[in-house]
């Protein structure tokens, strides 16, 4: 008799810590799937930013000049390849001309976001921030 009540005591202890760790891997998880979101979309507007190229000017003078709406490619390009979830929030979206605008080699787009959790409210993780980045690279003319 005494054998049953402790199996029955130490799996009425085992099953909230079990339903715990599942919910915690069920958190990270949603984390990390938006975090690969947040970089499939800065990487996709990184690549498309670096065809802003001024034509004419890389012809006539030699250089990659970027074009003026080269800010808005990246914006447009990374909204368009982000999925909008109800428990994650785009916190900040910025870029880095790496040289000059005038002959850029790099163009680094970088975002952050907030991954809202479920599981770990109960133990007093509300959130878990996200964030990506990454560089799309100028061909030189020379």
């Amino acid at each position: 008799m005494n054998e049953t009540g402790a199996a029955l005591i130490t799996v009425a202890f085992l099953v909230p810590i079990i339903i715990l760790i599942t919910g915690a891997v069920t958190d990270i998880g949603g984390a990390m799937i938006a975090k690969e979101n947040l970089y499939k979309a800065c990487l996709i507007s990184a690549e498309e930013s670096t065809k802003a190229i001024d034509i004419s000017r890389a012809q006539h003078e030699g250089i990659n000049y970027l074009t003026d709406d080269f800010k808005d490619i990246i914006t447009g390009y990374f909204h368009n390849n982000i999925e909008e979830k109800e428990n994650f929030n785009i916190t900040f979206l910025d870029y880095h001309v790496y040289e000059s605008i005038e002959n850029p080699e790099y163009i680094e787009v970088i975002s952050g976001g907030i991954y809202s959790t479920n599981f770990l409210k109960l133990i007093n993780i509300k959130d878990i921030s996200v964030n990506a980045h990454a560089i799309g690279r100028l061909k030189r003319i020379d």
